[in-house]
């Protein structure tokens, strides 16, 4: 979930005034107006900004509202301000990572080699933390050399199911062979969601208006579900997304998860809570989220928010 307020003095880098579906101040308070009423308790904020003081406004704005159990901030590593960062935002429990990416202008491929870059997310997983990434299909050969150069660091790879996979033959090739190598590494995981997307009149896909698809033939993010099938999932919470839309790939990923008989344990991990149970279909989980409480984002029962094709 991404919270700003574009009416604060200094603005905000996103969203821009042409989004107009949502240029508009999204708090805490504001989650928890849409997430209330289907049973969601907690949420995770995602970083929605390169400037580096906003890692403290996010903090602040959390620390007003306990539905906010965790946020994944915004630093740059092999910077030389990341470590001081890094030590002062580690300090408050709910940051839980940082996220690196195909963003701002960045491109991943080009710090991996770098010494300083490797340094700074070695520092990152000795404190525990995690690395989000995202940035379409050449990100996953990023990932597989990122986890090379530091296994014990854990990384979500965002939106993955929204990518489409290359259409020309050695990069469709290089990008499979790089998701199963993904699917090998038990500190990699995937945030489901891009899930449903949207089509024209012609079956061309669009970014707003059209339509959601029903005909699962139109989602090659299949690819990425057998990944999820061995392990763990990290769950949907975009605010660019429309809402409904959001809550149906919760119910996915529990239909997804339960046929594939999976144990769902968690990432952004580092709180404790008792034992979760959550039924479909008379499957249940423990723990579900590897001890974040009370973020029981999809565990919803699938009947009612899976759609009648499914």
């Amino acid at each position: 979930m991404h919270l700003y307020d574009p009416a604060r003095p200094q603005g905000v880098p996103w969203p821009n005034p042409s989004q107009t579906s949502i240029y508009r101040t999204f708090l805490p308070a504001d989650y928890r107006k849409i997430a209330t009423p289907f049973g969601v308790v907690g949420m995770i904020e995602m970083e929605c900004s390169p400037w580096v003081e906003d890692n403290y406004w996010v903090l602040d704005a959390a620390a007003r509202d306990t539905i906010v159990v965790g946020t994944v901030g915004n630093l740059y590593p092999g910077k030389p301000d990341f470590r001081e960062h890094l030590s002062r935002l580690h300090k408050n429990p709910l940051f839980r990572g940082i996220r690196f990416a195909y963003l701002w202008g960045r491109k991943v491929a080009e710090e991996v080699p770098k010494a300083e870059f490797i340094s700074d997310l070695k520092a990152l997983a000795e404190a525990g933390l995690t690395l989000d990434s995202v940035g379409g299909p050449a990100l996953l050969q990023d990932v597989v050399q990122i986890t090379d150069k530091v296994p014990e660091l854990r990384v979500v790879i965002d939106h993955l199911p929204g990518t489409q996979p290359p259409e020309e033959p050695a990069a469709r090739a290089a990008f499979e062979a790089a998701l199963r190598e993904l699917g090998k590494r038990p500190q990699v995981y995937v945030k489901f969601s891009e899930i449903f997307q949207r089509a024209d009149e012609n079956g061309r896909r669009v970014r707003s208006g059209g339509r959601i698809p029903r005909e699962l033939s139109f989602y090659p993010c299949l690819l990425i579900f057998f990944f999820a099938a061995n392990r763990a999932v990290a769950l949907p919470g975009d605010a660019g997304q429309v809402q409904q839309e959001g809550v149906l790939e919760g119910g996915l990923l529990v239909a997804l998860v339960a046929a594939g008989d999976a144990a769902v344990s968690g990432f952004h991990a580092g709180l404790q809570q008792e034992p979760v149970a959550a039924g479909l279909g008379g499957a249940e989980f423990g723990n579900p989220l590897g001890g974040l409480p009370a973020l029981h984002l999809g565990w919803w029962p699938a009947e009612q928010f899976l759609p009648a094709w499914w």
